[in-house]
């Protein structure tokens, strides 16, 4: 943006000139900043989100249970919370399956 002395200059001005002519100018330099500075921070902004979306891993496809290891695992649940029963230590059968599932899934997805 030029300074007010080089507008003053540039446009052949004297300091008790023409006020509006040079208040114009002063709004057409303004402008002309604003705009330059507006296109400089969308460029930042896609400069920054270029980089953002760089940095960022790419995320690991989640992998669900399939029907089968759904079935063998409730089964052992079932198996296992019967057998703790017998041994009087008595393990709740939701928490145990929800727990086994949860193991399974971890195994799968961290491997």
């Amino acid at each position: 943006m030029k300074t007010v002395f080089e507008l003053i200059e540039d446009n052949g001005l004297t300091l008790h000139g023409d006020i509006e002519h040079f208040a114009e100018l002063v709004r057409g330099a303004e402008r002309e900043w604003v705009e330059t500075n507006n296109q400089a921070c969308k460029i930042l902004r896609q400069v920054h989100d270029m980089l953002a979306m760089a940095s960022v891993p790419p995320r690991k496809t989640w992998s669900g249970l399939t029907d089968d290891e759904i079935n063998k695992i409730y089964e052992q649940a079932e198996t296992l919370v019967h057998d703790s029963w017998v041994g009087k230590v008595g393990l709740m059968f939701p928490i145990t399956l929800c727990k086994m599932f949860e193991d399974k899934l971890k195994e799968k997805n961290n491997g």
